[in-house]
């Protein structure tokens, strides 16, 4: 390998390291809110640089000189750039973060009045059902649970007109 494809590799690869630098400063502010995340997107983002690195500059030819520049120039940004541009990148989360508050707030009313809506239907499907066992019949008696006027009554009963021979007496 010729001095001057060596340069140019080493030369990448500390500018792909400050572009990991520039990501994981970036990534920084979500420490405190989900931390799962942001080492995850900084994982995937490390695997992409190691293999573009690897197979697209370096043809293979990987070496523990080019994986040293990736760390040189992270730490070179963080030194440099990256200490200026750590509260820009906080502002830019904090914003992030009201604007979905205020695009979620409709979505809060929403599934507050569907909890309402949700509670009250349960409390009415209570009473219904409620409702049902207190009208089942009892045993001997109608389908309102009271015994008709002429188990009630005998003398309506004997009557061959049932209830009408009582209004016509």
């Amino acid at each position: 390998m010729s001095p001057q494809t060596a340069a140019y590799r080493l030369v990448v690869s500390l500018l792909l390291g400050a572009v990991l630098g520039l990501g994981y400063g970036f990534l920084r502010p979500l420490r405190r809110r989900s931390q799962t995340l942001r080492d995850l997107l900084f994982v995937l983002m490390c695997g992409w640089v190691c293999l573009y690195l690897g197979f697209g500059v370096c043809q293979g030819d990987l070496r523990l000189g080019y994986l040293l520049g990736l760390l040189l120039g992270a730490i070179a940004w963080e030194a440099t750039a990256g200490q200026l541009l750590r509260p820009v990148f906080a502002i830019f989360w904090q914003g992030l973060g009201k604007l979905a508050a205020a695009f979620s707030l409709p979505l809060k009313k929403i599934l507050k009045f569907t909890k309402i809506l949700f509670a009250s239907g349960e409390k009415w499907v209570t009473i219904m059902w409620n409702h049902y066992r207190q009208r089942r019949p009892a045993p001997g008696g109608n389908k309102y649970g009271r015994k008709s006027k002429a188990k009630e009554n005998p003398e309506i009963a004997d009557s061959p007109h049932g209830a009408s021979a009582e209004g016509s007496g």
